[in-house]
């Protein structure tokens, strides 16, 4: 009895001893499928980087950091897949047509499209094209063939390039929604004055640079951003500016009208009146027959070169204490042109080139001066308009004897060695500090290039060919 309990009692223990054996076995084949795992999520990783790389359209090349790259590759129509982390887009020299709808839905970090160079049109595209690309900062369509302004441009928009394209208008809601517009660019265009709806530029309060220029403009156009610090119009028809053209610009600082028709009886004299802030003007190109009057105080460069100005009207320089630069070149300016003491006004006027007052030539009529042993010396009538003479330089052939400069100031020039007769000798003069209370009738013999001319201090201005000729 005694050894069937031990019996019973043995293989139960075996029995035992085999579950726990099988319970201990158990946990191994979870660690089979843990090493499994790893090689499921690698192959994951690289479906997606591969799905990735097909969203690059063919023949572009794409960067990591959102850079779509197509240019000039024939493309005729938009490519369809483009991801959504594309910051920046170039489909510039392409023959694109039109731009489908929806185009750019799934792009809402689009910051810089660059389309131009196409052959897109107004036809080509709807009001809400751009609408929905809500970073958008920078979008050129230049040189393509849009004739109006596009509208549904989005409110993030900073610049709009539309140069070279065959503009004919600006609707008034054309750019209402652009808001944060700062720069825009419409120049080589056929925009005429009549047809920009004068509520055009509208509430567009960070809109500072607007160039215009090479368009049909006939006047200057009505409701301009008043904001504006830039106003490029040069290379129009603009034939008059009127008393209140240009009365709401108060902050503009650079106004360009150059090589348009302006005449002196069509410029208003209180046209720039509202302009204090104004530092440049250039009014060059046009057929202007004297210097405006009315000119903003403020203005550091002033350029009027390529006209028919013959005079300089009383007062017109007076108090223009900033200008800096004044180019005057290429008119029919003569000595008595000028009102007397007109240099002595511009304490800040300095000189860096020959361009500044050199078209004094119709002082005198002579090709070939010193061939001509009539003409033997020339009259300075103009010392009283210019009240410090210094840094003379004179142009003189070798047989020059000596240049009186001023109140019995004589430069001699060097003797001259043989062989050297009718060449050209280069001299400079002494710093003379002459303040000659009046004008003083002094002969300047066979002085022909230029004079240096010191107003208050040594403040520079060119004047070339000065004096009146008379025989000897």
């Amino acid at each position: 009895m005694a050894f069937l309990k031990h019996s019973i009692l043995h293989a139960l223990s075996v029995l035992l001893l085999a579950w726990v054996l099988v319970q201990c076995q158990a946990p191994a084949e979870p660690e089979e499928e843990e090493e499994e795992e790893p090689t499921e999520e690698t192959e994951t990783a690289t479906e997606v980087t591969k799905s990735e790389a097909e969203i690059c359209p063919q023949d572009c090349s794409c960067t990591a950091e959102g850079v779509v790259d197509c240019p000039g590759v024939n493309l005729i129509e938009f490519p369809a897949k483009l991801s959504e982390k594309t910051r920046q887009l170039s489909l510039q020299r392409n023959k694109l047509e039109k731009i489908p709808a929806g185009a750019f839905d799934s792009l809402p970090n689009l910051r810089e499209l660059y389309l131009q160079n196409n052959l897109l049109s107004n036809e080509g595209m709807d009001n809400e094209t751009f609408s929905q690309l809500s970073s958008l900062e920078c979008l050129d369509l230049s040189n393509n063939n849009l004739s109006v302004v596009p509208k549904g441009l989005p409110r993030s928009l900073v610049l709009l390039h539309l140069e070279k394209n065959d503009i004919r208008s600006i609707p008034g809601d054309a750019l209402t929604s652009a808001r944060n517009l700062e720069y825009l660019l419409l120049h080589n265009n056929k925009l005429r004055s009549r047809s920009i709806h004068p509520a055009a530029f509208q509430g567009l309060k960070k809109l500072h640079t607007l160039h215009m220029h090479n368009n049909l403009l006939e006047r200057v156009p009505r409701g301009l951003p008043r904001r504006a610090k830039t106003l490029m119009l040069l290379h129009n028809s603009i034939s008059e500016i009127g008393r209140n053209d240009l009365t709401l610009l108060y902050t503009l600082i650079e106004l360009n009208l150059s090589y348009n028709k302006l005449t002196s009886p069509k410029m208003h004299r209180e046209a720039f009146r509202k302009l204090r802030l104004l530092e440049t003007l250039d009014l060059s190109g046009n057929s202007l027959t004297s210097m405006p009057r009315g000119l903003p105080r403020s203005l550091h460069v002033l350029e009027i070169k390529n006209n028919l100005i013959n005079s300089i009207p009383d007062g017109t320089l007076t108090k223009m204490e900033k200008l800096r630069k004044l180019i005057l070149s290429d008119n029919q300016l003569k000595l008595n042109s000028v009102y007397q003491g007109a240099w002595m006004e511009l304490t800040a006027l300095t000189v860096s080139g020959r361009d500044t007052i050199k078209n004094l030539r119709n002082c005198y009529s002579w090709q070939k001066p010193f061939n001509n042993p009539k003409y033997r010396a020339i009259v300075a009538q103009e010392f009283g308009a210019r009240p410090v003479i210094g840094r003379l330089s004179v142009r003189a052939p070798a047989r020059t004897v000596s240049v009186v400069v001023s109140l019995g100031k004589t430069l001699h020039l060097p003797p001259t060695g043989v062989g050297q007769k009718g060449r050209w000798r280069d001299m400079a003069a002494l710093l003379l500090s002459v303040c000659p209370r009046a004008a003083v009738a002094t002969t300047v013999a066979c002085l022909h290039q230029f004079v240096n001319v010191c107003v208050n201090g040594w403040m520079t201005g060119y004047v070339k060919r000065f004096g009146v000729l008379r025989r000897g």
